[in-house]
């Protein structure tokens, strides 16, 4: 995604990268599904007067599901696999995005 946003005033609308991006790659056979996601974002202001610049990251997110029955799916994904830090907001403090993040749950459906 190429996003050339700004207000009239010429400063870029802040929290909007100007290149984002993602790529997944998958596999499904039968039951199981097991996927890898790349998301990418360039830098990006963290304010309206353009001061905080936020750095661009990647993150890379895994995820498996693993149908047992027609209704019951166990479903498993980590966010942040590489346990990056990257700055998400500096205005007037830095704060950083997730650290790596697991999850682990069934699924009922009907």
């Amino acid at each position: 995604l190429y996003a050339d946003s700004f207000y009239s005033t010429g400063y870029r609308i802040p929290e909007v990268a100007r290149h984002q991006g993602s790529a997944q790659l998958a596999w499904v056979h039968r039951g199981t599904l097991l996927a890898a996601t790349v998301r990418a974002w360039s830098s990006q202001y963290d304010a309206d007067m353009n001061t905080f610049l936020l750095p661009g990251y990647a993150t890379v997110l895994v995820a498996a599901d693993q149908r047992f029955t027609k209704s019951l799916t166990g479903v498993a994904e980590v966010e942040n696999l590489l346990d990056r830090q990257y700055y998400v907001q500096f205005s007037p403090t830095p704060n950083t995005g997730s650290p790596r993040f697991w999850r682990l749950g069934l699924r009922w459906e009907r």
